[in-house]
């Protein structure tokens, strides 16, 4: 569930938006990257925005499936989103007027506004520099741009047959993003699929090898390095486990 709702009402107008709970929506939407699937269409980047899922998100709304449905059409009419039936899936992606939608104190900034906030005595709402949500939404929209840029990248020079989810690569990106040793290109995508491919056909589960990856804080994978770190494990164990005997072989 998403806990806070916050609408850019002078622009939600501006851009024809008159419903509020399309306005919402189209918030949620553009946050899609952190909650919602990715789906390759044509070599485009869209998300697989559900319409149970949206729902669930905004419990406030009493939004039932059908009415999402209305909804996004709305947004698409407008010109704020691109929405694409894929088999069952509801997949949309803002459109270039729709990711001029965000949540901040902008349109409160504007000298001409009906109520100047600064007689208020709310002086940092006039500075977008200073407005941690102007700042962290623009942030937000700029990483998401990035992150399906590197994705793209990767698909269109990835010549394999293996399969890998959009999931898993943004995962990786975002990991990597975690640790301060961000991805600059695709190339470091292309070896990390290729190492998690080899531990795989190799029997290791890949969850377990991502989780391990993780608590190590490697930048990427070596097969190498998963088969010594396990073995190290399966040795402790083992040194437990023979403590568990006597010196005659029997159980303690």
């Amino acid at each position: 569930m998403k806990y806070t709702l916050t609408i850019n009402q002078k622009q939600a107008l501006e851009l024809g938006l008159t419903n509020v709970s399309q306005s919402v929506i189209l918030g949620l939407i553009a946050d899609a990257h952190s909650w919602a699937e990715n789906e390759i269409i044509d070599g485009v980047v869209y998300f697989w925005t559900a319409r149970q899922k949206i729902a669930d998100e905004l419990p406030l709304l009493d939004l039932k499936s059908d009415s999402v449905y209305r909804h996004l059409k709305s947004l698409e009419k407008l010109g704020l989103i691109d929405y694409i039936k894929l088999g069952k899936k509801d997949c949309v992606k803002l459109t270039k007027l729709g990711k001029s939608y965000y949540v901040g104190n902008k349109s409160e900034n504007d000298t001409n506004s009906e109520i100047n906030p600064s007689k208020f005595g709310n002086k940092s709402e006039n500075n977008s520099e200073i407005n941690p949500t102007y700042k962290n939404t623009n942030l937000i929209r700029a990483t998401r741009d990035k992150y399906t840029s590197l994705l793209s990248a990767f698909k269109k020079g990835f010549n394999s047959d293996i399969k890998v989810s959009d999931k898993t690569i943004l995962d990786f990106i975002k990991y990597r993003a975690e640790i301060k040793k961000p991805i600059k290109t695709s190339k470091p995508i292309k070896l990390y699929i290729l190492e998690l491919a080899k531990c795989v056909k190799a029997g290791y589960d890949k969850n377990e090898v991502i989780e391990l990856m993780k608590s190590k804080e490697w930048q990427s994978l070596k097969i190498d390095w998963i088969k010594k770190e396990l073995s190290k494990r399966e040795s402790i164990e083992w040194s437990n486990h023979g403590a568990d005997y006597d010196d005659s072989g029997d159980w303690k």
